[in-house]
Parts: structure tokens; sequence; C-alpha cells
């Protein structure tokens, strides 16, 4: 099923090559992977890590939007960055004394405030690193017209810039990157676990793609609701972050009886809410499938 969607997505670059953002192609990279994926087959038996291969697309997929860079290839420290934007994410998750108890913020008792300033900072300087190389490119007359380019051209009239394209690109790339990659793994294991539901998304995929040359584009989306179900009950059995960021109250506020004091900080449990017993039934994970789509398609808006 990835091969058919990756294969698809490789005949559209190929044929609307000019469409696509300057720097190295993104032919290369989606070819890149199906090497990935289609190496598998040769040596039966061998595991897949789905993980560090879409980890490594999604990372280079982003870095050739906004640096024009092959990040994986330029660096060649995959897993070093990937073990970085997870544990920023799994830190950015974990419950935080310092929530419950603001007094202790300055002494910082699981340590939770020091391990994340230590984790960002490389990533910044890594950031950083390919903005000064930019810098001087730009000085040598070299033009991309890609993020990058955009971003320092606005900095140029805007003081408030200052360092404002390495903490933007590090809230994309920790956002963009390490959840996807775990939904998709965890998509992955359910439909291995629920073959009959990999079965039905292998034929609503080989319907849309046998109905013309044509390849799946993303407009073609929303002609997949089954596939659509399978990422949503996957969000909700496997959701990325289990604590949403804690939104913090600008006045008071009354929500649903409860009174949020100005200023206090929201604590989002989006685990248990996507496991309360009294909105989901026990059933299981091909039941809320079906579930999931009936809903999209009597509601198209309708947003996980």
């Amino acid at each position: 099923m990835v091969h058919a969607l990756l294969g698809s997505f490789l005949a559209m670059a190929t044929k609307a090559n000019h469409k696509l953002p300057l720097g190295p192609s993104r032919v290369l990279i989606i070819g890149n992977l199906l090497e990935l994926v289609e190496k598998p087959h040769k040596h039966i038996g061998e595991a897949v890590d789905i993980g560090t291969t879409t980890f490594k697309t999604t990372i280079n997929l982003l870095s050739n939007t906004i640096f024009s860079v092959d990040l994986i290839h330029s660096t060649g420290k995959a897993e070093e960055l990937k073990d970085l934007v997870t544990n920023i994410i799994k830190l950015v998750g974990t419950p935080n004394l310092v929530d419950f108890f603001p007094v202790l913020k300055m002494v910082d008792p699981q340590s939770i405030k020091r391990r994340q300033s230590k984790n960002s900072k490389k990533v910044l300087d890594m950031f950083n690193h390919l903005v000064s190389q930019r810098l001087k490119q730009r000085e040598d007359g070299k033009v991309h017209n890609d993020m990058l380019d955009a971003m320092l051209y606005i900095s140029n009239d805007n003081k408030y810039m200052d360092n404002m394209i390495e903490h933007l690109s590090h809230d994309i790339f920790v956002a963009g990157t390490d959840t996807t990659t775990s939904t998709l793994e965890w998509a992955m294991t359910e439909l291995v676990r629920n073959p009959d539901v990999m079965s039905k998304a292998k034929q609503e995929l080989e319907q849309m793609i046998s109905k013309g040359n044509n390849p799946i584009e993303e407009a073609d989306i929303g002609k997949l609701p089954y596939l659509q179900a399978i990422v949503k009950e996957t969000l909700r059995l496997h959701p990325p972050v289990p604590f949403l960021l804690p939104p913090k109250a600008g006045k008071d506020v009354d929500i649903g009886g409860h009174t949020i004091s100005k200023d206090a900080k929201v604590l989002v449990n989006m685990w248990t809410i996507c496991k309360d017993p009294t909105l989901w039934d026990s059933s299981n994970y091909t039941s809320h499938v079906v579930a999931s789509k009936s809903l999209q398609l009597a509601e198209t808006s309708l947003f996980f």
C-alpha cells in the first residue's frame, strides 16, 4: 500500500517537476524512500524500520522546502537527530510538578527544563549553522528563492526577527517529524494486527489508482474515506502527545461549570479523552474505523 502511494507521487512529480521547490528534487527524496520500501522484498524476513525511514523522509522534505538541502544526507546524523526530536516531544508530554506547584520553578525538581534546554540547544545550533552558511552564500550572490531566503529578506527590515528563523525552524521540525513518524508507525502496526482493515484500505487505493492514468493527488484525499478513517482511529488510540501543550487562560473563564482563573495553565489529557468509556465503546479497531468512515460520509467537513 505504501509502495503504491509513493509510486503514484513519484509519477506525478516527474510529470510536473517545475512545480517542485528549488533545491534537491522531491522526486529524488521519494525515489530514495521507494528504494527503501522495495528493499525488504528482496530479503524475506528482514524487519522494516518504518519509523526511521519515515523520519528521514519527513526531515528531508522539510529541509528541502526550507533550506534547499538534504539535511539527513548532508549531516549524516539521522539517528542523533531522531533521538533529539523524540526526547523533546517526550519531555513536552511529561507531567511536570512545576505546572502544579509554580514555586518549584527555580528548583526544577525533575530536571525537565535543564534536559529540554540541552536538547533544544543542539537543534538550534544545527539550524544556526545552516543560516550562517546561507548568509555567506548570499554575500557571493547565490540565491535559492526558498523559505529561508524569504525569511532572511523579512529579517533585513525587522529587528525582531533576530534568532527567530532558528526558533521557527526548531518548532516546525520538532512538531512535524516525530508526530508523523509515530502516527505512521502505529497505523502500520494496527494494519498488520487487523488484516481485514489492511485489505479494504488496499482495495480503496487500488480502485482510485486504476480509475485512470492520473496519479493520486492531494485533492483525491477526500475520495479515500476509509484511509482517512484509519488515520483518525490511529490518532485516537495512539495520540502522538498524550498531554497537549498547556494553554494559559488570559482571563477568568467558566467552562462546563468549572472556573478557570486568569494565568492558570490548563493541562489537557488527550490520552484519557480519546479512551473515555462514556464516549467510546470497547469494540475493536475495525469497528471504530468503519464508524469513523460513516461519520465522514455523513459530514465531509468533520475534523478529528
